[in-house]
C-alpha cells in the first residue's frame, strides 16, 4: 500500500475469523492503523502458572461449581437445590425432595407438624425442578382459611379440621381442661373465649384411621355419646398429667358425658365407630365405599398424628 505519508509504509492485512461464531469471517486491515495491534504466539504455554495458583481451597470450590452443573437430570439421586439454598437443611427434609424426583410426574402432597420446615421441602422441590429444567416457571398461591373468603387460586383441604385453644380452665377434678375447637367456630384462624379476646389454637393430635387406607377427623360428639346423642355443646380436652398418656386424657361435652381417649384404642368396641370411606387429601367429594361393597367397613382406629 502507498504510504500515508513520507517514510512510513502501509501494511494491508488479510484475517479469517477462527471463533465458533463466525469460523471463516474474511477481514482486511490496515496493521498500523489498529489500534493495539499485536501477534499473538502459537499456544498459550507461556502464560501458564505466570499469575500462580489458585490457593487449594478456592480451586476446590471451582471444582465443585463444575460438578454441580454437571450432573444429569436423569439421575434423581443427585441433589444440586440444597447446594444453592443458602440456609441449613436438615437432613429430614431432603426425604420429600427424593420423592418428588423417583415419581415420574411430580405430584406431592406436603404435610407436617408446625415448625419442621414445609416451605423449605417445597423450595427444595421447586429449585431441583427449575434447575433440571423439568418447569419453566413455579406459580405460588396463597389460600385463605376463613370459610367465607371469596375461593382464588386453588382449593386446599385442611385436615384436621379440629384444633384445641390454647386457653386453660380448671375441670371437673382441677384437670387441666382446654376448648375443643371445630374450624367452623373459629375467627380468623382464632378462638374467641368468654372474655371476647382471640386466643390461638393448635391442631389435635388425634385423628382416626382405617385399614382400607382412609383417614379422617374424630367423630368427636358422637365418641363422648357413644353415637346414640345429638348433642352438639361445646367439648374440652381434659389432663390429668403431664406426660401426654391416653389413660389421662378425656374429652369432655358440657352437658356431662366424658370419655377417656385410651378407649379409643380398645378396636374390638369400635369406640370410634366405622369408617366412612373419607379421602381427604383428595379434597371433599371424595368418599368411596369401604370394602369397595365387597366386605363390611373396617372399624375406625386410633391415630396419634405426628407427620400425616
Amino acid at each position: 500500500m502507498p504510504p500515508d505519508r513520507p517514510g512510513r509504509q502501509q501494511t494491508l492485512v488479510h484475517l479469517s475469523c477462527i471463533d465458533d461464531d463466525s469460523q471463516g469471517t474474511e477481514l482486511d486491515v490496515l496493521w498500523e492503523r489498529e489500534i493495539d495491534a499485536r501477534v499473538l504466539p502459537e499456544s498459550g504455554w507461556t502464560d501458564l502458572g505466570r499469575k500462580g495458583f489458585d490457593p487449594p481451597h478456592l480451586f476446590s470450590a471451582f471444582v465443585h461449581a463444575l460438578r454441580w452443573n454437571l450432573v444429569t437430570s436423569t439421575n434423581p439421586r443427585l441433589f444440586q437445590s440444597p447446594y444453592r439454598a443458602g440456609i441449613e437443611v436438615m437432613a429430614y427434609q431432603l426425604e420429600p425432595l427424593r420423592k418428588a424426583l423417583m415419581l415420574p410426574r411430580v405430584n406431592l402432597f406436603i404435610a407436617d407438624d408446625v415448625g419442621l420446615g414445609k416451605t423449605i421441602e417445597a423450595g427444595l422441590i421447586i429449585r431441583e425442578l427449575l434447575m433440571r429444567q423439568k418447569v419453566i416457571f413455579a406459580k405460588l398461591w396463597a389460600v385463605s382459611s376463613e370459610p367465607t373468603a371469596p375461593t382464588t387460586g386453588i382449593d386446599v383441604w385442611m385436615f384436621p379440621e379440629w384444633f384445641v385453644a390454647q386457653y386453660e380452665i380448671q375441670g371437673p377434678g382441677k384437670v387441666r381442661s382446654r376448648p375443643l375447637i371445630h374450624r367452623e367456630a373459629l375467627v380468623s384462624n382464632k378462638w374467641l373465649g368468654p372474655d371476647k379476646k382471640k386466643y390461638p389454637v393448635v391442631p389435635i393430635r388425634f385423628v382416626q384411621a382405617c385399614l382400607n387406607g382412609h383417614i379422617s377427623d374424630i367423630d368427636w360428639y358422637g365418641f363422648v355419646h357413644d353415637f346414640k346423642e345429638d348433642c352438639k355443646r361445646q367439648l374440652y380436652v381434659d389432663e390429668r398429667g403431664t406426660t401426654s398418656d391416653l389413660s389421662d386424657i378425656t374429652i369432655r361435652c358440657e352437658c356431662g358425658k366424658s370419655k377417656l381417649l385410651i378407649v379409643a384404642t380398645q378396636n374390638p368396641k369400635a369406640a370410634l365407630g366405622f369408617c366412612k370411606g373419607w379421602r381427604p387429601w383428595l379434597g371433599n367429594n371424595s368418599r368411596e365405599q369401604c370394602g369397595g361393597g365387597n366386605s363390611g367397613a373396617q372399624i375406625n382406629r386410633l391415630l396419634i398424628r405426628s407427620a400425616i
